[in-house]
């Protein structure tokens, strides 16, 4: 199903009212095929890339050698990024592809506990979370 960027961004503000039985919640960019309920893998933190979405592809060997991390990286849906919606929104343009801007097949709304790697310092608006669950399906 091909989402507009638009839709994306709607979709993400409808599920914010998901119940907050978790410590945190975040947006999760992938493009492992996942259920409503599964567990996430733990992410992976590649200190040599100069852009944050630039990794190895999964399963490889130079994905499988970078350091793993406590938890799954998402973006936080915090306050501060929520508010940032509407400038991507005017950004990317609201009849973008979404899946071709966010560069990953999958959009999930994950959740679990708070989680920390003192070594790991995360990119913008991101958090690590710790048991992280699937919530809600995007894309």
């Amino acid at each position: 199903m091909t989402m507009t960027v638009s839709e994306h961004l709607l979709a993400i503000k409808t599920h914010l009212a998901i119940d907050r039985d978790y410590y945190c919640v975040g947006v999760r960019y992938e493009d492992a095929p996942r259920n409503i309920g599964d567990l996430c893998n733990n992410s992976r933190h590649n200190v040599a890339r100069d852009d944050e979405r630039d990794y190895p592809e999964y399963g490889t060997a130079e994905y499988d050698f970078m350091q793993e991390l406590d938890g799954t990286c998402a973006y936080n849906l915090s306050v501060d990024w929520v508010t940032s919606i509407d400038k991507q929104l005017a950004l990317w343009g609201e009849d973008s592809n979404a899946e071709g801007i966010c560069g990953r097949s999958h959009c999930y709304i994950v959740a679990g506990d708070m989680s920390s790697n003192a070594d790991y310092q995360p990119d913008e608006h991101e958090i690590l979370i710790k048991n992280a669950r699937v919530l809600a399906i995007i894309f």
